[in-house]
């Protein structure tokens, strides 16, 4: 592995996005449970980590950043994904929960 790569992957797992992101997933069950559509009960949903890239040229920020999106499943449906974004430094920039 090229060694500019090798060390964004370990800002990557010093920084534990994986686990970030999951912790904000069940955030926003908790803060959100109440407006979750009444066929998903929020409980039922599971996150399943897909990826964690660096963004450096997006129109969502003028800035490079982190992504680090999980996939929604209830009862072994896919039905929307979650994305922790954070800047290189780790500090937690935003995040989105989408259901389909």
């Amino acid at each position: 592995m090229e060694p500019n790569i090798a060390a964004l992957k370990e800002l990557s797992v010093q920084h534990d996005f994986q686990h970030r992101a999951e912790a904000g997933f069940y955030d926003w069950i908790r803060n959100e449970k109440a407006h979750f559509p009444d066929q998903i009960k929020p409980d039922n949903l599971v996150p399943v980590f897909r990826s964690t890239k660096l963004c450096f040229d997006h129109s969502l920020l003028p800035h490079p950043y982190y992504e680090t999106k999980l996939i929604i499943v209830h009862q072994e449906e896919e039905v929307g994904y979650y994305k922790f974004i954070a800047m290189l430094d780790g500090t937690v920039d935003d995040d989105y929960f989408v259901l389909y």
